[in-house]
């Protein structure tokens, strides 16, 4: 038998033991409650169009858990990045691929390697991340020269998930989003997002603040070439405040003293491996993003706008739209949709058609000169364990997608056909190795964007007469 004091000892530590676990999580639960509470009495702040900074983080928890990450950090970490292994020319056909001598403008322009070559990719969750586009853009700028990872957002879902480069921000931004489908009541960015600084209480002296420093996936994003900081007008308070960087232990700042539809500062011209950016700003300014780029060269630059199909970009204002073509020069822009449509009860996909020659006709408006390509969704699977299949839905957007390109004379991309058709998800979850997608069977994990970003390379390389075998560094 147990000695009475040490009985009474122990079981003294187990009520102190189950004390704690009973109290913590109800003074977590309760001042999350109460900081809910304070924003549900600021009424900037409770809108359901304006992301809580706090929901940006949790989506960490739940990429760890789709993604397969099997250690502690909170997002997974690819050791070895091989971009573009081999370049085989494809077998063009025309039910995989369709009018891509439309895109012989952009092409042309490729190929000089003597100026800028940008390029505007619109997509979904698929491309959340800078995932099919971090490799794309690479490659690229391994084979045709260029280096920077384009236009970056103030506030960003995936601010530890990308890996092409590291993204902080205070939780001081306001965010207002395409991805709500309640209208914005400011006009979003080029990138679908607009920002607003904001204070969360009565402090006087809190910033917003936002930090980017290059990250070792390749060469290309090791350093920054040059940064832009892009800004709406003010149509409220007649002074926009000021910004002040950090660079090298060397502090600057400048007024934003411009107020036209669109205005930009370049905070550098020189590399730079990191920034960090005060905004002391009017919370009536809007603020589009930064753009990271080289003079010269391909900039990709990755507009991903979660759960939409595409159709809520043409509540981009024109003029904004012609406003960015000004400063920015697209030479191709894409749009990567349909995902967000899928239904494998419904067989006619006519009035998705119409929303596809919509939003090119909007886009025409503002880019009358750029060439446009439009990218069908790919396979997403259907079922559960043990009886996976493909959505059959799918083949039938994409159907949808490509009678909108040939209607409108614009080119067009088969994701399902390039990925192998029907049953081609369910083989890229369960046969291949390493796995090439998510096991939801919609998304693509590192390793499949990868080889998304490879099949599109080589139609770019295909159409340019282009071989190229070496390895990247």
């Amino acid at each position: 038998m147990m000695p009475p004091n040490e009985s009474i000892h122990q079981n003294g530590f187990t009520k102190v033991l189950f004390n704690i676990l009973l109290i913590v999580p109800l003074v977590v639960a309760g001042y999350f409650y109460g900081l809910a509470g304070i924003n549900a009495n600021d009424q900037v702040i409770s809108d359901d169009f304006i992301y809580d900074y706090r929901e940006i983080y949790t989506n960490h928890v739940q990429y760890r858990k789709e993604w397969g990450t099997d250690s502690f950090l909170l997002f997974k970490v690819k050791k070895y990045y091989f971009g573009v292994l081999k370049y085989e020319r494809p077998s063009l056909t025309d039910q995989t691929y369709a009018g891509l001598d439309l895109l012989s403008s952009f092409f042309n322009k490729l190929t000089e390697k003597n100026s800028q070559v940008r390029i505007a990719f619109y997509g979904d969750s698929s491309v959340e991340a800078d995932l099919v586009t971090q490799t794309l853009r690479d490659s690229l700028q391994l084979i045709f020269g260029g280096s920077g990872v384009g236009f970056i957002p103030i506030v960003s879902r995936d601010p530890g998930f990308r890996q092409s480069i590291t993204h902080y921000f205070s939780n001081l931004w306001r965010w207002e989003s395409l991805e709500n489908p309640r209208p914005m009541r400011k006009n979003p960015g080029i990138s679908g997002n607009s920002f607003y600084t904001q204070q969360i209480d009565s402090i006087s002296d809190q910033t917003a603040w936002i930090s980017y420093r290059g990250k070792s996936f390749s060469s290309r994003t090791a350093t920054f070439p040059t940064m832009r900081f892009f800004y709406g007008k003010n149509e409220i308070d007649p002074s926009n405040g000021f910004l002040e960087w950090e660079i090298n232990k060397t502090q600057k700042s400048s007024p934003l003293d411009k107020n036209e539809l669109l205005n930009e500062i370049t905070l550098f011209d020189f590399p730079v491996s990191q920034i960090r950016i005060k905004a002391k700003l009017p919370n009536s300014l809007p603020v589009y993003g930064c753009s990271i780029e080289s003079t010269q060269g391909v900039i990709l630059d990755n507009f991903a706008l979660r759960g939409i199909d595409g159709s809520r970009l043409t509540r981009i204002p024109i003029a904004l739209l012609k406003e960015f073509q000004h400063t920015l020069n697209y030479d191709l822009l894409i749009f990567s949709y349909g995902l967000n449509v899928t239904n494998p009860a419904r067989r006619d996909f006519s009035e998705y058609e119409e929303k596809i020659l919509q939003l090119i006709k909007h886009y025409r408006k503002a880019f009358p000169d750029v060439p446009i390509l439009i990218i069908g969704p790919p396979d997403k699977g259907m079922g559960g364990p043990g009886n996976w299949v493909s959505d059959p839905s799918v083949p039938r957007i994409t159907k949808s997608m490509r009678k909108a390109a040939i209607k409108s004379e614009t080119a067009f991309i088969s994701l399902y056909e390039l990925m192998g058709g029907q049953g081609s998800m369910v083989r890229w979850v369960e046969k291949e190795r390493p796995r090439l997608a998510s096991t939801d069977y919609t998304h693509f994990n590192y390793e499949g964007a990868d080889k998304i970003s490879r099949e599109l390379l080589h139609v770019f390389l295909a159409q340019t007469g282009t071989t190229h075998r070496r390895e990247p560094n």
